[in-house]
């Protein structure tokens, strides 16, 4: 093989593509977003946007309802820091994420409008 031929064979190599499921509550209860993400490098914060904007599954407007995302937390309940990379979270394909947000949060068993 010469030079060339492994430089095709690096440009063709396959990448990992993460989907990470997004809980956002809101006042039509809570909805599961897949996002795509690529490889990861976006922040944790930015999955949180993203999740919140797709709650709005017509007009991706959802900051309209919910505002900004204030806590990311794994399907442990552990807090994400919002300046992480997805993929340096340690967050794998397919994970599970609970979305906070400014406007709205579930306590004491019940959805309120903060």
């Amino acid at each position: 093989m010469d030079s060339d031929d492994e430089a095709d064979a690096t440009v063709q190599r396959p990448t990992a593509t993460l989907r990470i499921y997004t809980h956002v509550n809101g006042e039509d209860g809570e909805k599961v977003i897949p996002v795509p993400c690529g490889t990861g490098p976006q922040t944790i914060k930015w999955l949180g946007h993203v999740g919140i904007a797709r709650y709005d599954d017509e007009e991706y407007q959802g900051w309209v309802q919910l505002g900004v995302p204030t806590n990311v937390r794994d399907k442990d309940g552990n807090k994400l820091s919002m300046n992480t990379t997805i993929v340096d979270s340690g967050l794998k394909d397919n994970d599970h994420v609970y979305v906070e947000s400014s406007m709205f949060q579930v306590g004491e068993g019940k959805e309120q409008k903060k």
